[in-house]
């Protein structure tokens, strides 16, 4: 047998075996159901469920199909044995959100919206957390600024409170806050959901991460759209 078949066949196994054991109470079960009874809790396997079910077939030609010399006839290529195995290590080995860990600038609603104004400016950020009593209660965003704004004939930031603009907005609260030990495909599925979710066809404007995915611990991180996009497919 050929050396790409033996290591899809090995890595194959290992999987198999994980599926089993972890999400079918050890019974047997085929590779596809197996599959289906996995992705529906599992965010990795999900977003790669045709893959594995097409490699579940694979192995199935592997291990049914030789030639007279006892070869068998569907070698794995390098590609394919290498994609299965980097799927394998994302399930074996999740990547958890403290990637997106880092300092969280936020304002307290009761600030003046120049301050908010000039955080968004210096660090060039386009989600800001708000809180009150130390506690995480929105999140302020420019379309926020804009729909205040457009209501208006004169503009004074150093004079508005945050809380005017926020009462002026028609999406409040469109954010999530998640533990730290989350995946980064658990957030990924997160925000995916978010979009079929009121409102409609829109995405959370942010992920805030706390140690315990409570809105009275101490943010630890943000992720907005455009750092969980590759995660999305």
């Amino acid at each position: 047998m050929s050396d790409n078949a033996e290591l899809f066949l090995g890595t194959f196994n290992e999987f198999e075996k994980f599926l089993k054991y972890t999400y079918n109470h050890g019974k047997h079960d085929s590779f596809r159901i197996l599959i289906f009874q996995a992705s529906r809790y599992n965010p990795i396997i999900k977003k790669y469920k045709n893959d594995l079910i097409t490699y579940g077939d694979l192995r199935n030609a592997i291990m049914h199909n030789f030639d007279k010399d006892g070869e068998a006839i569907a070698v794995p290529r390098d590609k394919v044995v290498k994609h299965f195995i980097e799927i394998w290590e994302k399930v074996k080995n999740p990547e958890k959100v403290e990637i997106f860990f880092k300092q969280v600038h936020m304002v307290d609603i009761h600030d003046k919206l120049s301050e908010a104004l000039k955080l968004i400016h210096e660090f060039k950020i386009s989600q800001l957390p708000i809180i009150e009593n130390n506690i995480v209660i929105d999140v302020l965003n420019s379309l926020q600024i804009v729909e205040w704004l457009s209501g208006l004939s004169e503009v004074k930031p150093s004079e508005t409170k945050i809380s005017e603009v926020l009462d002026n907005s028609s999406n409040r609260r469109n954010f999530a806050i998640i533990p730290s030990d989350f995946t980064v495909f658990q957030a990924a599925e997160l925000y995916k959901e978010s979009y079929k979710q009121n409102p409609v066809n829109r995405y959370y404007d942010a992920l805030l991460i706390t140690k315990n995915g409570t809105e009275n611990n101490p943010l630890l991180g943000i992720i907005v759209l455009k750092d969980i996009a590759a995660f999305l497919g």
